[in-house]
């Protein structure tokens, strides 16, 4: 190498070459125009995170309600009581249901975000596989065709995220939500969910492969890069529902 390309003035030019690719490459996430000021965000600018896949040091406790008691209240969105759980919106109790506590929601608007954890840091989920059970006890509306079930996966903002859904017009669709627009990447028509009937829902983010199971049977795939971290949550609309055995794992 020529001692000229290691002048100081060769080096403050490669120096500037370098953090002009760096910031090209993070405009290319933000928002244009930038998400309003009140946007939620599950992982504000100012602090240090870990990432990685949820699983070893990295793994979530998961939740399923056994250490709860009849009626408690697990979190609300005005309450920050549990630090692996966050709710956004609505509310979650726990309920006995014949020998069983689960959990329970009837708002109308319900988000609820899994919090990991390691060495006191908050977890940059990359890979990640989100599943929770489900049992629709009421439909509060009728002619809501998108409201049902829905997982999170990397969600980093409220604009922000990927989000599988089974509806109530019997649609299953993988979305992807960035900066408040959302973009649907794969979709298909199933049977309904019934009512009063236990259900496992699943959507992984492994790599750029997301994919939607329903009863441990694969139904959508898709593939998109867009996020390569963030957390898993789970999001009912307009239904009463029980909860149980929420899970974020990884391969």
């Amino acid at each position: 190498m020529s001692i000229s390309l290691i002048n100081p003035r060769n080096l403050r030019l490669l120096l500037l070459l370098t953090a002009l690719v760096s910031s090209a490459e993070a405009v290319s996430q933000v928002c244009n125009p930038l998400n309003p000021p009140d946007t939620f965000e599950a992982f504000p600018d100012g602090t240090s995170y870990v990432s990685g896949p949820a699983k070893g040091s990295l793994a979530w406790p998961g939740e399923t309600f056994q250490s709860m008691m009849d009626s408690e209240i697990v979190e609300c969105s005005d309450r920050d009581s549990r630090d692996h759980l966050e709710i956004t919106s609505g509310c979650l109790t726990a309920r006995q249901v014949g020998n069983y506590l689960r959990g329970y929601t009837d708002s109308y608007s319900f988000r609820a975000l899994a919090v990991g954890w390691s060495e006191g840091k908050r977890v940059k989920w990359t890979d990640q596989i989100n599943s929770y059970r489900a049992h629709i006890k009421r439909r509060q509306r009728e002619d809501c065709p998108t409201c049902g079930l829905h997982l999170f996966t990397r969600y980093r903002t409220e604009n922000d995220l990927y989000v599988a859904s089974l509806r109530q017009d019997g649609l299953a669709t993988i979305k992807k939500k960035h900066c408040g627009t959302y973009t649907t990447l794969a979709e298909k028509k199933i049977n309904g969910l019934a009512g009063n009937t236990w259900y496992k829902v699943q959507f992984a983010a492994i790599g750029r492969q997301l994919t939607l199971s329903l009863d441990d049977k694969e139904l959508l795939k898709a593939n998109d890069a867009t996020f390569s971290w963030g957390t898993s949550g789970i999001r009912t609309d307009y239904v009463d529902v029980y909860l149980d055995d929420w899970k974020v794992t990884a391969p």
